[in-house]
Parts: C-alpha cells; structure tokens; sequence
C-alpha cells in the first residue's frame, strides 16, 4: 500500500502529520476499549457486593422476623405486606452504592 507521499502528493511533514492522526485515533480506540473493560469490571464488582449485602440483609431479615416488633432494627419488617426477600432487596439497593462513592 503506497501512502500520497510516495505519489509526491503529501510532503515528509504532512506524512508524519497524517501518521500522528491515525496514531492519536489507535490510542482513543485503545482507550475507548480500555474504560468498557473498566466498566465492566466495575459493574461485575458492584453485583459481587449488591450479592453480599443482599445475602447479609435477608439473614439479618429473618432474624428480624422472630423478634418482636418493637425490637426489630429500623428498616425490617415494618411494612407488614412486604416479604422478607422484599426488605432485603430494599436495604441492599439503598446501600450497595455507597461502595462507589468516593
């Protein structure tokens, strides 16, 4: 493949100028592709956490459950129509971003 430059079409500065384009293009490519892969990561680590807390929080549900109702933790069980899957999903959304920030 020959470049314009070789045609006498593009001089040696405008070559390397094209050059740098194309190399400025491969690295925003390259870092295009890099912050996907960093999303991803993030968002597998998020649902190992959300996963964790949720698992946490419905042990904690149950155990809230038994207890009488004035001694259940603030945010277990007073809504009687809720489930306990319910509670625990609830807790855990309201909690598992609190990860992130920082």
């Amino acid at each position: 493949m020959s470049s314009f430059s070789d045609q006498g079409f593009l001089s040696p500065a405008a070559e390397l100028q094209a050059r740098a384009g194309r190399n400025a293009m491969s690295l925003e490519l390259a870092d295009s592709l890099e912050s996907a892969e960093t999303r991803r990561g993030e968002a597998k680590s998020y649902r190992r956490i959300w996963l964790l807390f949720f698992s946490l929080f419905l042990v904690v549900g149950l155990l809230a459950r038994l207890l009488p109702r004035g001694w259940r933790p603030a945010g277990f069980g007073d809504k009687a129509e809720r489930s306990v899957f319910d509670d625990a999903r609830c807790v855990a959304d309201q909690t598992a971003p609190f990860i992130f920030m920082a």
